[in-house]
């Protein structure tokens, strides 16, 4: 027998929240196609039939549900719409059915009702494929089984012992029992829940479900369960959105749960970010076998969960590293949760060590500022590493107001003297070691003792609307080397702020037409953010610049919000991957995937792909296998200053 993903095929009729609901089932296990109109329909039916059809805001849904039958005799419709009435059963026909759900409720229980549509129809009698799932369960407000409707045949050992009266807590996971218990009785009291879950089955083997859970009433709560599988006679294309290890949000995932979460305004805005990086678990991971590792990496999830339960949302971003983001700032509680997870960890005895070796952790928490979350991951993450290189196994908490202020001070007086340097790093390309461009990164002077590190630079930065000013000003300086260097090729750094100014790309590109080749000897650098932007604001500053035949390199690929159609939809000529991707571990075949996933995709557009963050001959090798184009970091070069870092020989022209 061969098992599939559901297959789900949603028909987009018009703007609207078809996106969003395509982009939110695609963190759910189904293969999700996307239709406009009934060609599409054809074409990504014809290969495989889907189980459920789905059809977002219709002008004309009798219509769209007569072509959609022409085409796909008896398929389950789901209409999804504030706007049309539930079909009578008279108008159905053809043997299938069609239900109606509105639009204007949030996208978790658009997403819950079209997985329980997926339930109804492959536990429908005469269906051709075997569906791994959604099981649909049903336990009242304790957790205690009252009802289970399984799809035959294809039902796991775990699932299959679940009889009413059982206690569904008691068949998970010791470490994730508290967890699901109290999802149970959030989802109960009307928060739609989705989490990971393993059940034991009758040996104490763990399955890994999806579970999604939502009130039936005062007294039940709905499951949809569904195993979650990697490999084996699997039909369906699915990226995976849960690490296979732990369970948490992939990258992918939690960029788009980022995304979604930026449309519940304020609370959002106001949250805080806690990166976790495991202390010597290069060394850890090498004296141990893989499953050893996967254990205790189980164990430093079920404790992140624990510490930051619903609805914080927990990722593993690479092997070592783990990141939650709690929609609150109050900075007590989150440096008193840190510590009590750090407390956890040393609990969580590492196999394998004698004398008993516990766990530890370098943690770092930051605040959200104006919802950017690019900007607090990455003083999460100069935070954490300021852990690590304290000693470790310690939580310190990203610069304070009152220093962003104080730095933002020294900061504009040195731009108003001029008193920064400009420094340059190589980005090569291994074959020859040559340097294919520089990038240009500002070194300041912030006070009589220290440098000011690029976390805190772009804080205080923000904090006091430097941004533009300071862009401007190192573009100048970039646009006087390129003059007096024919050779060279640069790229500078483009905030967000500068990016959705009037001025840009206008008065960037009458600057950069002033200098010889100005427009093919400049790159700009821009965070995810700028492509995060709304598509009226991003697209035509980003289309102006190809037009112009500036090469645009989208920066920190891989950390905060990362999508794929950034890739395919947008004029990119450069991609970098950040050091949360480039960094993965050996044995981590889910960011290994990742790294080759994106290169491919650059491949198929022409894009070059840049490996930020290159440390060692081992990383190295491992990238160029994974097929990276060029390479940035310490192996190949640390920035200098400008004057004794471009040597007046002449410098490839990079690819795109």
């Amino acid at each position: 027998m061969e098992l599939a993903l559901p297959h789900v095929v949603v028909r987009v009729c018009g703007p609207g929240v078809g996106i969003d609901v395509v982009a939110s089932l695609t963190v759910h296990p189904v293969e999700v196609s996307e239709a406009r109109d009934v060609w599409e329909m054809h074409r990504v039916a014809g290969g495989r039939p889907p189980i459920v059809v789905v059809v977002v805001d219709p002008p004309d849904a009798k219509a769209i549900v007569a072509e959609t039958w022409a085409d796909l005799p008896g398929v389950p419709i789901l209409i999804i719409s504030d706007s049309i009435q539930p079909f009578p059963p008279s108008e159905t026909g053809r043997g299938g059915w069609v239900d109606t759900i509105p639009s204007s409720q949030p996208l978790q229980d658009i997403c819950w009702l079209v997985l329980e549509a997926v339930s109804r129809a492959a536990r429908a009698p005469g269906i051709v494929e075997h569906p791994l799932g959604p099981h649909l369960i049903e336990v009242d407000d304790r957790g205690i089984v009252t009802s289970a409707a399984l799809i035959p045949d294809v039902a796991i050992a775990a699932i299959r012992r679940l009889r009413p009266g059982d206690a569904l807590p008691s068949f998970v996971e010791p470490l994730e029992r508290s967890t699901i218990s109290h999802a149970i009785a959030q989802a109960g009291a009307g928060d739609t829940q989705f989490h990971t879950v393993r059940l034991l089955d009758d040996r104490g083997h763990r399955h890994t479900m999806a579970f999604g859970m939502r009130r039936v009433d005062a007294a039940r709560v709905a499951i949809l369960a569904q195993p979650l599988i990697s490999g084996g006679p699997i039909v369906g294309r699915h990226v995976n959105h849960r690490d296979p290890i732990t369970g948490l949000l992939t990258r992918w995932a939690m960029s788009r749960a980022l995304e979604a979460h930026e449309a519940d305004g304020p609370a959002w805005d106001r949250s805080t970010v806690i990166l976790l990086m495991l202390d010597h678990f290069a060394t850890i991971s090498s004296s141990i076998g893989h499953r050893q590792t996967d254990a205790v990496l189980l164990s430093v999830a079920a404790a992140l969960n624990q510490v930051f339960p619903y609805p914080a949302l927990t990722s593993r971003l690479m092997g070592d590293s783990f990141v939650a983001y709690v929609s609150s700032a109050e900075n007590d509680e989150h440096l008193h949760r840190a510590e009590r997870l750090l407390t956890m960890l040393g609990g969580i005895d590492v196999p394998g060590f004698a004398p008993r070796l516990p766990l530890q952790a370098s943690i770092g928490v930051a605040h959200m500022v104006d919802g950017d979350h690019d900007l607090a991951l990455r003083l999460a993450e100069a935070a954490a590493a300021e852990a690590r290189a304290a000693g470790g196994n310690r939580v310190i908490v990203a610069r304070s107001p009152a220093f962003t202020h104080a730095q933002a001070h020294e900061l504009t007086a040195s731009m108003d003297r001029g008193s920064w340097e400009m420094w340059l790093q190589p980005v090569v390309r291994h074959g020859n070691g040559q340097a294919v461009y520089h990038e240009a990164l500002a070194r300041f002077d912030a006070g009589p003792r220290h440098l000011a590190s690029r976390a805190d630079f772009f804080t205080a930065g923000k904090a006091e609307g430097l941004l533009e000013r300071f862009d401007r000003m190192m573009l100048q300086r970039a646009l006087e080397m390129l003059e007096s260097h024919p050779d060279a090729r640069l790229s500078v750094n483009v905030s967000y702020e500068t990016f959705v100014s009037r001025q840009f790309p206008g008065a960037y590109l009458d600057l950069i037409r002033r200098v010889p080749d100005g427009c093919e000897r400049i790159i700009l650098e821009i965070a995810s953010r700028c492509v995060a932007a709304p598509d009226e604001v991003a697209r035509p500053r980003l289309e102006s610049l190809a037009a112009a035949g500036v090469a645009v390199a989208l920066d920190d690929f891989g950390s905060g919000i990362c999508r794929l159609r950034y890739l395919t939809q947008l004029p990119l000529a450069i991609v970098k991957l950040d050091q949360l991707v480039t960094g993965y571990i050996d044995d981590d075949p889910l960011q290994r995937d990742f790294v080759r996933t994106v290169v491919s995709l650059c491949r198929a557009r022409g894009i070059t792909t840049v490996a930020e963050y290159t440390r060692s001959e081992e990383q190295l090798a491992r990238l160029i296998e994974d097929g990276i184009d060029l390479f940035q970091g310490e192996l190949f070069g640390m920035p200098r200053p400008a004057a004794e870092a471009i040597a007046p020989a002449a410098v490839e022209p990079a690819r795109g």
